[in-house]
Protein backbone atom coordinates (compact mmCIF):
# COMPACT_ATOMS: atom_id res chain seq x y z
CA UNK A 1 0.00 0.00 0.00
CA UNK A 2 1.32 3.45 -0.94
CA UNK A 3 1.31 5.54 2.22
CA UNK A 4 2.50 8.76 0.56
CA UNK A 5 -0.04 11.53 0.14
CA UNK A 6 -0.48 13.01 -3.32
CA UNK A 7 1.12 16.25 -2.11
CA UNK A 8 4.26 14.29 -1.21
CA UNK A 9 4.12 12.06 -4.29
CA UNK A 10 3.91 15.04 -6.65
CA UNK A 11 6.19 17.42 -4.77
CA UNK A 12 8.55 19.02 -7.32
CA UNK A 13 12.07 17.59 -7.38
CA UNK A 14 13.44 19.98 -10.01
CA UNK A 15 12.98 23.69 -10.70
CA UNK A 16 11.23 22.83 -13.98
CA UNK A 17 8.45 21.18 -11.96
CA UNK A 18 7.81 24.26 -9.79
CA UNK A 19 4.59 25.96 -10.90
CA UNK A 20 3.67 29.63 -10.57
CA UNK A 21 6.96 30.93 -9.11
CA UNK A 22 8.73 32.05 -12.29
CA UNK A 23 10.52 35.07 -10.77
CA UNK A 24 11.99 33.14 -7.84
CA UNK A 25 12.92 30.19 -10.06
CA UNK A 26 14.74 32.54 -12.46
CA UNK A 27 16.85 33.92 -9.60
CA UNK A 28 17.71 30.42 -8.38
CA UNK A 29 18.57 29.24 -11.88
CA UNK A 30 20.85 32.22 -12.35
CA UNK A 31 22.53 31.57 -9.01
CA UNK A 32 23.15 27.92 -9.86
CA UNK A 33 24.34 28.70 -13.38
CA UNK A 34 26.85 31.37 -12.33
CA UNK A 35 27.91 29.63 -9.13
CA UNK A 36 27.34 32.83 -7.16
CA UNK A 37 25.93 31.18 -4.06
CA UNK A 38 25.41 33.47 -1.05
CA UNK A 39 26.02 32.53 2.57
CA UNK A 40 22.30 32.66 3.33
CA UNK A 41 18.94 32.82 1.55
CA UNK A 42 15.57 33.89 2.98
CA UNK A 43 12.56 32.30 1.27
CA UNK A 44 9.22 33.80 2.32
CA UNK A 45 5.66 33.10 1.31
CA UNK A 46 2.41 31.74 2.71
CA UNK A 47 1.83 28.12 3.65
CA UNK A 48 1.98 25.59 0.82
CA UNK A 49 3.57 27.79 -1.85
CA UNK A 50 6.81 25.79 -2.15
CA UNK A 51 9.36 27.36 0.22
CA UNK A 52 10.85 24.15 1.63
CA UNK A 53 10.53 22.41 -1.72
CA UNK A 54 12.64 25.04 -3.49
CA UNK A 55 15.13 25.02 -0.61
CA UNK A 56 15.58 21.26 -0.96
CA UNK A 57 15.96 21.52 -4.73
CA UNK A 58 18.72 24.09 -4.25
CA UNK A 59 20.47 21.81 -1.77
CA UNK A 60 20.31 18.70 -3.93
CA UNK A 61 21.33 20.57 -7.09
CA UNK A 62 24.39 22.09 -5.43
CA UNK A 63 25.51 18.63 -4.30
CA UNK A 64 24.95 16.86 -7.61
CA UNK A 65 28.28 15.99 -9.27
CA UNK A 66 27.04 17.56 -12.51
CA UNK A 67 25.09 20.29 -10.68
CA UNK A 68 21.95 19.44 -12.66
CA UNK A 69 20.22 16.74 -10.57
CA UNK A 70 21.51 14.01 -12.87
CA UNK A 71 19.85 11.29 -10.80
CA UNK A 72 22.87 9.03 -11.21
CA UNK A 73 25.64 10.35 -8.94
CA UNK A 74 25.98 9.22 -5.32
CA UNK A 75 24.53 12.46 -3.98
CA UNK A 76 21.43 12.25 -6.18
CA UNK A 77 20.88 8.58 -5.43
CA UNK A 78 20.79 9.34 -1.70
CA UNK A 79 17.78 11.59 -2.26
CA UNK A 80 16.17 12.69 1.01
CA UNK A 81 18.85 10.77 2.89
CA UNK A 82 21.61 13.10 1.71
CA UNK A 83 23.58 14.09 4.84
CA UNK A 84 24.49 17.46 3.33
CA UNK A 85 20.88 18.65 3.00
CA UNK A 86 19.58 19.20 6.53
CA UNK A 87 15.99 20.36 7.12
CA UNK A 88 15.11 21.61 10.61
CA UNK A 89 11.65 22.80 11.69
CA UNK A 90 12.05 25.68 14.13
CA UNK A 91 8.30 25.59 14.77
CA UNK A 92 8.57 22.26 16.57
CA UNK A 93 12.12 22.55 17.90
CA UNK A 94 13.40 26.08 18.20
CA UNK A 95 15.35 25.65 21.41
CA UNK A 96 18.87 27.01 21.77
CA UNK A 97 20.40 23.53 22.00
CA UNK A 98 18.92 22.50 18.65
CA UNK A 99 20.13 25.69 16.95
CA UNK A 100 23.60 25.37 18.45
CA UNK A 101 23.75 21.84 17.08
CA UNK A 102 22.91 23.16 13.61
CA UNK A 103 25.56 25.87 13.89
CA UNK A 104 28.10 23.27 14.98
CA UNK A 105 27.23 21.01 12.03
CA UNK A 106 27.69 23.95 9.65
CA UNK A 107 31.39 24.02 10.50
CA UNK A 108 31.92 20.38 9.49
CA UNK A 109 33.14 19.74 5.93
CA UNK A 110 30.35 18.40 3.72
CA UNK A 111 30.38 14.85 2.40
CA UNK A 112 29.85 16.18 -1.14
CA UNK A 113 30.02 19.77 -2.35
CA UNK A 114 27.94 21.96 -0.04
CA UNK A 115 26.37 21.68 3.39
CA UNK A 116 22.86 23.14 2.99
CA UNK A 117 20.94 23.79 6.20
CA UNK A 118 17.25 24.61 5.78
CA UNK A 119 15.55 26.19 8.80
CA UNK A 120 11.77 26.12 8.31
CA UNK A 121 9.43 28.42 10.25
CA UNK A 122 12.46 30.51 11.24
CA UNK A 123 10.21 33.32 12.51
CA UNK A 124 9.37 31.09 15.47
CA UNK A 125 12.91 31.51 16.83
CA UNK A 126 13.37 34.05 19.60
CA UNK A 127 16.02 35.24 22.05
CA UNK A 128 19.21 33.22 22.22
CA UNK A 129 18.12 30.86 19.43
CA UNK A 130 17.75 33.74 16.99
CA UNK A 131 20.97 35.38 18.13
CA UNK A 132 22.84 32.12 17.55
CA UNK A 133 22.01 32.32 13.82
CA UNK A 134 23.26 35.85 13.24
CA UNK A 135 26.98 35.18 12.85
CA UNK A 136 26.86 31.93 10.80
CA UNK A 137 24.31 33.36 8.34
CA UNK A 138 26.59 36.32 7.63
CA UNK A 139 30.07 34.88 8.00
CA UNK A 140 29.48 31.15 7.78
CA UNK A 141 31.79 28.46 6.46
CA UNK A 142 32.47 28.76 2.71
CA UNK A 143 31.03 25.32 2.04
CA UNK A 144 27.82 25.95 3.98
CA UNK A 145 24.60 27.56 2.77
CA UNK A 146 21.84 28.56 5.17
CA UNK A 147 18.29 28.71 3.77
CA UNK A 148 15.71 30.27 6.07
CA UNK A 149 12.03 29.69 5.28
CA UNK A 150 9.18 31.67 6.78
CA UNK A 151 5.51 32.52 6.38
CA UNK A 152 6.00 35.72 8.39
CA UNK A 153 9.17 37.57 7.35
CA UNK A 154 7.91 40.72 9.08
CA UNK A 155 8.46 38.99 12.43
CA UNK A 156 12.19 38.63 11.75
CA UNK A 157 14.73 41.23 12.79
CA UNK A 158 16.45 43.21 10.06
CA UNK A 159 19.78 42.15 11.56
CA UNK A 160 18.98 38.66 10.25
CA UNK A 161 17.06 39.37 7.03
CA UNK A 162 19.60 41.97 5.92
CA UNK A 163 22.22 39.23 5.56
CA UNK A 164 20.17 37.11 3.17
CA UNK A 165 19.40 36.88 -0.52
CA UNK A 166 15.61 37.25 -0.49
CA UNK A 167 13.16 35.13 -2.49
CA UNK A 168 9.50 36.03 -2.04
CA UNK A 169 7.13 33.34 -3.29
CA UNK A 170 3.71 34.41 -4.48
CA UNK A 171 0.30 32.81 -4.20
CA UNK A 172 0.06 30.56 -7.25
CA UNK A 173 -2.43 31.90 -9.77
CA UNK A 174 -5.33 29.84 -11.03
CA UNK A 175 -4.09 28.87 -14.50
CA UNK A 176 -0.74 27.30 -13.52
CA UNK A 177 -2.41 25.61 -10.55
CA UNK A 178 -5.16 24.20 -12.77
CA UNK A 179 -2.54 22.93 -15.22
CA UNK A 180 -0.76 21.08 -12.41
CA UNK A 181 -3.98 19.52 -11.12
CA UNK A 182 -4.89 18.32 -14.61
CA UNK A 183 -1.51 16.59 -14.86
CA UNK A 184 -2.03 14.88 -11.51
CA UNK A 185 -5.59 13.63 -12.11
CA UNK A 186 -4.47 12.29 -15.49
CA UNK A 187 -1.46 10.50 -13.97
CA UNK A 188 -3.65 9.11 -11.16
CA UNK A 189 -6.41 8.19 -13.64
CA UNK A 190 -9.12 9.88 -11.58
CA UNK A 191 -11.65 9.65 -14.41
CA UNK A 192 -14.47 11.82 -12.95
CA UNK A 193 -11.97 14.70 -12.73
CA UNK A 194 -10.52 14.30 -16.24
CA UNK A 195 -11.68 16.32 -19.22
CA UNK A 196 -14.47 18.89 -19.46
CA UNK A 197 -16.67 17.21 -16.87
CA UNK A 198 -14.03 17.37 -14.19
CA UNK A 199 -12.76 20.85 -15.06
CA UNK A 200 -15.45 22.63 -13.01
CA UNK A 201 -14.46 20.65 -9.89
CA UNK A 202 -10.76 21.36 -10.43
CA UNK A 203 -11.47 25.07 -10.95
CA UNK A 204 -13.42 25.16 -7.71
CA UNK A 205 -10.49 23.48 -5.93
CA UNK A 206 -8.17 26.17 -7.32
CA UNK A 207 -10.54 28.89 -6.10
CA UNK A 208 -10.70 27.63 -2.52
CA UNK A 209 -6.99 26.81 -2.19
CA UNK A 210 -5.91 30.46 -1.85
CA UNK A 211 -2.84 30.10 -4.01
CA UNK A 212 -1.51 26.97 -2.29
CA UNK A 213 -0.73 24.13 -4.68
CA UNK A 214 -0.26 21.80 -1.71
CA UNK A 215 -3.76 22.57 -0.43
CA UNK A 216 -5.21 22.07 -3.92
CA UNK A 217 -3.55 18.67 -4.28
CA UNK A 218 -4.87 17.67 -0.85
CA UNK A 219 -8.40 18.54 -2.00
CA UNK A 220 -7.91 16.39 -5.11
CA UNK A 221 -6.78 13.51 -2.90
CA UNK A 222 -9.91 13.84 -0.76
CA UNK A 223 -12.05 13.45 -3.86
CA UNK A 224 -9.86 10.60 -5.12
CA UNK A 225 -10.51 8.67 -1.92
CA UNK A 226 -14.26 9.32 -2.15
CA UNK A 227 -14.26 8.06 -5.74
CA UNK A 228 -12.25 4.99 -4.73
CA UNK A 229 -15.05 3.99 -2.32
CA UNK A 230 -16.85 2.51 -5.32
CA UNK A 231 -19.93 4.66 -4.97
CA UNK A 232 -21.34 6.44 -7.99
CA UNK A 233 -19.42 9.68 -8.19
CA UNK A 234 -19.52 12.35 -10.88
CA UNK A 235 -18.19 15.89 -11.24
CA UNK A 236 -21.41 17.43 -9.94
CA UNK A 237 -21.18 15.37 -6.76
CA UNK A 238 -17.53 16.32 -6.53
CA UNK A 239 -18.51 19.97 -6.61
CA UNK A 240 -21.15 19.33 -3.97
CA UNK A 241 -18.56 17.69 -1.73
CA UNK A 242 -16.25 20.67 -2.09
CA UNK A 243 -18.99 23.20 -1.47
CA UNK A 244 -19.94 21.54 1.81
CA UNK A 245 -16.36 21.50 3.06
CA UNK A 246 -15.45 23.44 6.19
CA UNK A 247 -13.08 25.77 4.33
CA UNK A 248 -15.92 27.02 2.16
CA UNK A 249 -18.00 27.80 5.24
CA UNK A 250 -15.05 29.74 6.65
CA UNK A 251 -14.64 31.68 3.40
CA UNK A 252 -18.28 32.75 3.60
CA UNK A 253 -17.82 33.66 7.26
CA UNK A 254 -14.80 35.78 6.32
CA UNK A 255 -16.89 37.53 3.66
CA UNK A 256 -19.68 38.17 6.18
CA UNK A 257 -17.23 39.51 8.78
CA UNK A 258 -15.53 41.83 6.29
CA UNK A 259 -18.88 43.14 5.10
CA UNK A 260 -20.00 43.74 8.68
CA UNK A 261 -16.81 45.65 9.48
CA UNK A 262 -17.16 47.81 6.36
CA UNK A 263 -20.81 48.52 7.18
CA UNK A 264 -19.93 49.08 10.86
CA UNK A 265 -22.45 46.43 11.88
CA UNK A 266 -21.07 45.32 15.24
CA UNK A 267 -23.88 42.87 16.04
CA UNK A 268 -23.43 40.92 12.80
CA UNK A 269 -19.65 40.98 13.14
CA UNK A 270 -19.67 39.46 16.63
CA UNK A 271 -22.38 36.96 15.70
CA UNK A 272 -20.28 35.81 12.73
CA UNK A 273 -17.22 35.28 14.91
CA UNK A 274 -19.19 33.31 17.49
CA UNK A 275 -20.94 31.17 14.86
CA UNK A 276 -17.70 30.34 13.04
CA UNK A 277 -16.06 29.44 16.37
CA UNK A 278 -12.66 29.33 14.67
CA UNK A 279 -11.05 32.70 15.27
CA UNK A 280 -7.58 31.74 14.03
CA UNK A 281 -8.93 30.28 10.80
CA UNK A 282 -11.20 33.28 10.35
CA UNK A 283 -8.28 35.71 10.79
CA UNK A 284 -6.35 33.84 8.10
CA UNK A 285 -9.26 33.94 5.65
CA UNK A 286 -10.03 37.62 6.33
CA UNK A 287 -6.36 38.48 5.83
CA UNK A 288 -6.52 36.93 2.36
CA UNK A 289 -9.78 38.72 1.58
CA UNK A 290 -8.54 42.05 2.91
CA UNK A 291 -5.27 41.76 0.98
CA UNK A 292 -7.25 41.09 -2.19
CA UNK A 293 -9.46 44.14 -1.58
CA UNK A 294 -6.34 46.27 -1.11
CA UNK A 295 -5.03 44.81 -4.36
CA UNK A 296 -8.26 45.73 -6.15
CA UNK A 297 -8.03 49.29 -4.82
CA UNK A 298 -4.38 49.67 -5.85
CA UNK A 299 -4.83 47.70 -9.10
CA UNK A 300 -2.24 45.14 -8.02
CA UNK A 301 -4.51 42.14 -7.43
CA UNK A 302 -3.45 39.11 -9.47
CA UNK A 303 -5.40 36.44 -7.67
CA UNK A 304 -8.97 36.30 -6.39
CA UNK A 305 -9.47 34.08 -3.32
CA UNK A 306 -12.73 32.20 -2.96
CA UNK A 307 -13.67 34.54 -0.10
CA UNK A 308 -13.28 37.41 -2.60
CA UNK A 309 -15.80 35.82 -4.93
CA UNK A 310 -18.18 35.28 -2.03
CA UNK A 311 -17.73 38.92 -0.96
CA UNK A 312 -18.52 40.26 -4.45
CA UNK A 313 -21.75 38.26 -4.49
CA UNK A 314 -22.80 39.14 -0.95
CA UNK A 315 -21.72 42.81 -0.84
CA UNK A 316 -21.73 44.09 -4.46
CA UNK A 317 -22.44 47.71 -3.46
CA UNK A 318 -20.52 47.97 -0.20
CA UNK A 319 -17.70 50.53 -0.41
CA UNK A 320 -14.26 49.57 0.86
CA UNK A 321 -12.11 52.68 1.49
CA UNK A 322 -8.37 52.00 1.33
CA UNK A 323 -7.73 53.69 4.69
CA UNK A 324 -10.21 51.35 6.37
CA UNK A 325 -8.72 48.26 4.71
CA UNK A 326 -5.30 49.25 6.03
CA UNK A 327 -6.80 49.61 9.51
CA UNK A 328 -8.28 46.11 9.15
CA UNK A 329 -4.88 44.80 8.08
CA UNK A 330 -3.25 46.31 11.17
CA UNK A 331 -5.98 44.92 13.41
CA UNK A 332 -5.55 41.41 12.00
CA UNK A 333 -1.76 41.45 12.46
CA UNK A 334 -2.11 42.67 16.06
CA UNK A 335 -4.79 40.06 16.77
CA UNK A 336 -2.61 37.25 15.44
CA UNK A 337 0.28 38.43 17.61
CA UNK A 338 -2.00 38.40 20.66
CA UNK A 339 -3.23 34.91 19.77
CA UNK A 340 0.37 33.71 19.78
CA UNK A 341 1.19 35.51 23.02
CA UNK A 342 -1.83 35.15 25.32
CA UNK A 343 -3.86 32.24 26.64
CA UNK A 344 -7.13 34.16 26.37
CA UNK A 345 -9.87 32.55 24.26
CA UNK A 346 -9.14 33.43 20.61
CA UNK A 347 -12.78 34.19 19.78
CA UNK A 348 -12.78 36.79 22.55
CA UNK A 349 -9.52 38.33 21.30
CA UNK A 350 -10.90 38.67 17.78
CA UNK A 351 -14.29 39.97 18.94
CA UNK A 352 -12.61 42.64 21.09
CA UNK A 353 -10.34 43.74 18.25
CA UNK A 354 -13.20 43.94 15.75
CA UNK A 355 -15.35 45.83 18.26
CA UNK A 356 -12.59 48.40 18.81
CA UNK A 357 -12.07 48.79 15.05
CA UNK A 358 -15.76 49.46 14.38
CA UNK A 359 -16.14 51.82 17.34
CA UNK A 360 -13.12 53.85 16.21
CA UNK A 361 -14.48 53.99 12.65
CA UNK A 362 -17.79 55.34 13.95
CA UNK A 363 -15.83 58.06 15.73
Amino acid sequence: MDSNSLAVKYRPTTLAEVYGQDNAVAVVEGMLKTGKVPTSILISGHTGCGKTTIAKIIGHTLNCEKKNLCGKCTSCLLGEGNPDVIVHNAGTDGGIDAIRKLVSSSRVSPSFRKRVIVVDEVHRLTGASLEALLLPTEQGAKKTLWILCTTDPEKLKSTLTGRCLKLNLQAVEKEPMLARLKEIVKAEEIKPLIGKKGKAALEMICDISNGSVREAISQVERLQLAIASGREFDSEKALSAILTAGDIDLDHAASALMGAMLEQDLVTAIATIRQANNARGLVSKVRWLNDWLIGVKTKTAKFTPYAGKAFKEQFPKTKSPLWFLLNVQHMLVETEIRMNSYSIDENILLSSAVGQLINEAKG
